[in-house]
């Protein structure tokens, strides 16, 4: 078992991608009136099918149900019938209506034509009895689906159908069903669906193989979930077969090796309901972890009582304390352990945690500030100490003590001037000085930049502020040329095109002349064709649209069937490795570019468009002086319809939207984060419900909706306009709040005194620092590929 694994998910099935037509759109200042549209003849089943397809994958299950059904009634032949038939079901089916899902799949499979694959109602008759919970009739049409297409993802297939099998109660045949999966050589680290196999074993009262199996998982993974929950499921079989004493020694395995499982507080409990004796240290750990902050530091006081205890002790009951709003004696610890304790693993965290208390829940920033420079005077020439002078800095500023910020931040570069964060802490120096309204010092900082730093986004940004102190102090022709020198230093970075607007006095996120998102992919193809051919000296006979290579690739071919299927999230994953397998061949990935964009996968194609000019040898500024092709896919206007209305309906500007959309999810719609975020648009769950209880819309919301293009573009773009208004108008202030919080940026917009560059820098946050930086540069590649200027 090698890799890490997380057991495969059955995503939401709701889109079947095919290419929009991009048509023409240029934006005037004063709307005209809209001609009444010449009628159209009403469309033939094929083109209804298309409809259809598009809509269900914007997620407009409604009107895709529509079109399906007009399209089963209106069609002449069988084949047509079935398709319309599945989808209807798959409608349905997003929908949340399974029974009539279920019947739909059904008649599908009934009508379809003699010599064809009804595999895809199979496959979705399978997925929805499963969540009918009928689920033998689930391993049955999941058995007919490999039937028709075997070899293809048996690695996935099989798995489902053994977890189907297993809930059916049916052990011998998902033993059959995990095995067949695991000979497929499913993808990733197979931990889970051993896991599986075991519970299967122990259902199969094949207890042998059962034990056998979890022990492989605990004893060879690198998953160390997997490994913690295969250990304390081995420990419940050894309970069942009244193995006690081996069962007690795999639970008290789990609290020494994972302490912060949730099945090692399972494990925890057993042992004490069981009056087995626990190591004190390593229960108030294991409490500590899974929030029984008073359990864990009662225990971790017998500890401490018993005489001679570790420093861990002393943390973890400080933790426990703090968890309780026991500030005091949580400070009283924490200084135990770093008086008594130098050297210890928890010794440096202690400094760390004892800070954050007192800042964080005592305000008492100079106390916080003083404790991690207290750190750094003990152990200088510990791998963090730059880190901790850094955090003192920062403090400092939290607190207001500006001056003393500054001095700390400068130390930072003097003391380590080889560490990751040095130019980031003389730049903040330059900052707070300039806060501090020292101009002339701020200028001899960011001139020290200048000197120190080659990195071009460091010039531009060195150049940017010194504009600043000499506008400040009256000097606009100062501030000019040194705007100019920030312009050239880092063409299409933040600075370099935040410089460029100081020039003409150009507000952030502006546009000034109309813009036309309207372009032909088709027709400008052979121009970068032959550049291409041109560029990497390929013979003129390539065929660059030759897909035949790919076929021998299981991945791809993995990924073509799932994407059939619309589990889309896996085949993202296939179609990924594939494109990492010829990262560093142009022509291949050129090819594949191709396909991932009719498939509508941007995120990848994206992706492969911006590698295919890296291999060129381009430049940021460089790329866009290649064919209008490429630029055209890495910023393009997708889901073009949805976000020009979406943009209208809340006053916000189509490519503005589309730059958050573009740094949130690449245009991925079933992006999902490790914090839960969901969509084109990234809308925590919470935030969802709150904007569908608000607009009252889509019926029977469930955070899945979040992954549906007309859902999470209209609530994306509410959440932002709420924030823009809320903030004024101003948009910087806007992207921090949907990213950083609204809290939090009510004190940065405070702090800032109505200057978007200076909100900028007091952001305290670097993730959302980086975020308006990216899309602010997102934003001025959109405005220079579609303003059109008179």
């Amino acid at each position: 078992l090698t890799g890490a694994c997380a057991a495969p998910a059955i995503l939401p099935l709701w889109m079947n991608p095919t290419p929009t037509p991009t048509p023409t759109f240029t934006p005037s200042p004063t709307p005209t009136p809209t001609p009444t549209p010449t009628p159209t003849p009403t469309p033939l089943p094929a083109a209804r099918l298309h409809l259809a397809e598009d809509a269900l994958f914007l997620g407009d299950f409604e009107q895709a149900l529509t079109q399906y059904q007009e399209t089963y009634a209106e069609a002449k032949d069988a084949e047509t019938r079935a398709a319309a038939a599945t989808g209807i079901g798959r409608a349905l089916f997003n929908l949340r209506n399974y029974p009539s899902a279920i019947t739909w799949f059904t008649t599908a499979i009934e009508e379809n034509a003699p010599n064809s694959d009804p595999s895809e109602a199979w496959y979705y008759l399978a997925e929805a009895q499963m969540i009918q919970q009928n689920y033998a009739a689930a391993a049955e049409a999941y058995a007919k689906y490999l039937e028709l297409r075997p070899g293809l993802l048996d690695g996935y297939i099989q798995q489902w159908r053994g977890d189907a099998l297993l809930a059916a109660g049916n052990a011998p045949a998902a033993i059959e069903a995990y095995q067949a999966a695991l000979e497929a050589s499913p993808p990733g680290d197979p931990s889970w669906i051993c896991i599986k196999l075991a519970r299967a074993y122990a259902m199969a009262q094949d207890y042998t193989a059962a034990v056998t199996t979890y022990l492989d998982v605990y004893q060879t993974s690198s998953d160390d979930s997997a490994r913690a929950n295969a250990n304390y499921l081995l420990g419940q079989l050894y309970l069942e077969l009244g193995e006690t004493e081996q069962a007690y020694a795999r639970f008290t395995e789990a609290i020494l090796r994972f302490p912060s499982a949730s099945e090692s507080y399972s494990g925890l409990v057993e042992l004490v309901n069981a009056g087995v004796p626990v190591n004190d240290l390593d229960r108030g750990k294991v409490d500590y972890f899974a929030g029984q902050y008073g359990l864990g530091a009662d225990a971790l006081t017998r500890v401490i009582e018993s005489g001679s205890a570790p420093a861990e002790a002393w943390f973890y009951r400080a933790l426990c304390r703090r968890a309780m709003r026991e500030y005091g004696n949580a400070l009283e610890d924490f200084n135990i352990v770093i008086q008594n304790y130098q050297g210890d693993a928890v010794w440096s965290r202690a400094f760390s945690e004892k800070a954050f208390t007192l800042w964080a829940y005592l305000d008492q920033y100079q106390q916080a500030a003083e404790t991690l420079l207290e750190y750094v005077r003990l152990a200088p020439d510990a791998s963090d100490a730059p880190d901790r002078l850094y955090e003192a800095a920062r403090i400092f500023e939290r607190g207001g003590y500006l001056t003393r910020a500054a001095e700390t931040w400068e130390r930072v570069i003097d003391a380590y001037p080889s560490s990751s964060n040095a130019y980031r802490a003389l730049f903040l120096t330059g900052v707070t000085f300039y806060r501090l309204q020292n101009y002339s010092g701020a200028r001899t900082i960011f001139q020290r930049v200048l000197v120190l730093s080659s990195s071009p986004g460091d010039q531009a940004a060195a150049y940017l502020w010194i504009g600043k102190t000499h506008q400040a102090e009256g000097h606009s022709d100062l501030a000019q040329e040194a705007w100019r020198q920030a312009v050239q230093a880092d063409p299409t970075g933040y600075y370099s095109e935040r410089a460029a607007e100081l020039l003409i006095g150009r507000p952030p996120f502006s546009i000034l002349n109309p813009f036309d998102v309207g372009y032909d992919l088709n027709a400008e193809r052979p121009t970068a064709e032959a550049w291409l051919k041109t560029t990497f000296n390929l013979p003129p006979e390539t065929n660059l649209a030759d897909m035949t290579s790919f076929m021998s690739s299981p991945a791809f071919l993995r990924a073509e069937e799932l994407y059939r299927l619309g589990e889309y999230a896996l085949a993202r994953d296939e179609y990924e490795t594939v494109r990492q397998q010829v990262l560093n061949d142009p022509v291949q990935t050129f090819r594949l570019m191709n396909h991932l964009l009719e498939k509508n996968f941007y995120r990848q194609a994206i992706l492969s468009s911006r590698q295919i000019l890296d291999l060129a040898g381009l430049d940021d500024a460089g790329t866009l002086s290649a064919p209008s092709y490429f630029n055209h896919i890495r910023f393009g206007i997708y889901f073009k319809d949805l976000i020009l209305s979406a943009a209208d309906a809340e006053q916000l500007n189509p490519l503005f939207l589309l730059s958050v959309i573009r740094q949130e999810s690449l245009f991925e719609p079933f992006a999902r984060s490790s914090a839960s975020a969901r969509g084109l648009l990234q809308i925590m769950p919470a935030t969802g419900q709150e904007l569908a209880t608000q607009l009252n819309w889509p019926p029977g919301y469930t955070d899945r909706d979040l992954s549906r293009p007309v859902v999470s573009i209209r609530f994306g773009a509410r959440y932002l306009a709420r924030q823009r208004d809320y903030f004024n108008g101003d948009l910087v202030a806007a992207l921090a709040a949907y990213n950083g919080g609204p809290g939090n940026t009510l004190q940065w917009v405070e702090l800032s005194k109505g200057d978007p560059d200076l909100l900028l820098e007091v952001i305290r946050a670097d993730e959302t620092r980086r975020y308006i930086m990216n899309i602010f540069e997102n934003f001025n590649i959109y405005r220079l590929i579609y303003e059109r200027k008179p």
